[in-house]
């Protein structure tokens, strides 16, 4: 058997897979149970029962595929009982984690994939529901999770370390699911800045062919402190979107002029409506560090799209005395004003500091606040 030796294998595989593990462990039989948990965990400490662990690991090193699944045939039919029986399977199939993901070992995972376990136990909160002792597919998904997050991330540490962007592009673009993201992410966020620098253009492609790449594009940019790869990526609106929830840490990278200046671009974009919002709601922080961004957030308080955004954004950053001009000034537009309402609200003792500002105001901007504020 050829074992897989990575440094980082355990300290990731346990923070990646919990996802896969819960998962897994939601299939449960329809049938009431047939075990007691101690009596399922007693059948299983006999010393046989993890020797025969043990065999079918050895065997696996040297069976040819349709030898080692009729063996699991055999174990499954054999002097085994039921929770033996799926204590052993569930058992092999996480001792496979440190196995090489070879034509023999992926047909053991997926036959056992499909294996009905037979020990049920009361479920925790229904006794009359029977659940896994030994979730067997569990441990499947595990395994099988624990192979794709350790190939991607070695992969992708070979890339990086050859300084090579067109195999890392490859390698990023290839399939890319949540835990194979997360693996090359990892590499990106240990890798020196200089190295990240070195395969940038092949991230670039990696986008271009694949826009679930794109979070691989913010790490990038964290580690180089390269904001000119943020505005690549917003002229990229369908892999802009895939990274919305990555947005909100960016303004630490580019530091408060560039990130202020960035997500102006994107509102005068307006690429895609979700983004644009996103980048509304960022341009609150700025409102007293850059007069541009005060004007634009008034500007977008009659936007039919975006206005209420704007009015949460100046609401968060607490500009009481943007709103509330706009509020009283009767030469703006109604949504304008009807929105800063909506920002007012969102702050403290928003309300009070409202009437005790139309206090001052004319007659006809009094009526027809209250009118709204009814």
């Amino acid at each position: 058997m050829v074992t897989i030796r990575c440094a980082f294998t355990e300290r990731i595989s346990m923070k990646n897979l919990v996802f896969a593990f819960l998962l897994a462990s939601t299939i449960t039989v329809a049938q009431p149970p047939n075990w007691r948990m101690d009596d399922a965990l007693s059948a299983t400490r006999n010393p046989t029962v993890a020797a025969e662990v043990d065999r079918l690991l050895s065997l696996t090193a040297i069976y040819a595929t349709s030898d080692l699944l009729r063996e699991l045939d055999t174990i499954a039919n054999g002097q085994w009982n039921d929770a033996q029986v799926d204590w052993i399977f569930e058992q092999y199939a996480i001792g496979l984690r440190d196995a090489f993901p070879d034509t023999v070992t992926s047909a053991a995972l997926n036959h056992l994939a499909s294996y009905e376990v037979r020990a049920l136990v009361p479920h925790p909160d229904s006794d009359g529901y029977g659940v896994p002792a030994f979730p067997v597919r569990a441990a499947v998904a595990g395994t099988q999770a624990h192979w794709e997050y350790t190939q991607s991330y070695e992969g992708a540490m070979y890339a990086l370390r050859s300084a090579d962007p067109w195999m890392f592009a490859e390698i990023a673009q290839t399939e890319p699911s949540e835990i194979r993201i997360t693996a090359i992410n990892e590499v990106l966020r240990e890798a020196h800045p200089a190295e990240v620098a070195a395969i940038i253009p092949g991230i670039q492609l990696a986008v271009d062919m694949q826009p679930d790449a794109a979070r691989l594009l913010i790490t990038a940019a964290a580690r180089t402190n390269d904001s000119d790869l943020l505005q690549w990526l917003a002229d990229r609106p369908d892999a802009m979107k895939r990274v919305i929830p990555s947005l909100a840490d960016l303004d630490a990278v580019m530091g408060k002029d560039t990130a202020a200046d960035f997500w102006l671009d994107l509102v005068h974009r307006n690429v895609e409506p979700t983004v644009t919002s996103v980048a509304v709601s960022r341009l609150g922080q700025y409102v007293y560090a850059d007069s541009q961004v005060a004007k634009r957030l008034v500007l977008l308080l009659s936007d039919p799209q975006l206005g209420s955004s704007a009015a949460l954004a100046l609401g968060d950053a607490r500009a009481t005395d943007i709103l509330i001009g706009v509020l009283i000034d009767s030469s703006q537009q109604p949504r304008a004003r009807k929105n800063a309402i909506i920002g007012m609200r969102g702050t403290r003792d928003g309300e009070t500091m409202m009437r005790s500002a139309l206090a001052g105001a004319s007659k006809s901007v009094r009526e027809e606040v209250a009118a709204w504020l009814k």
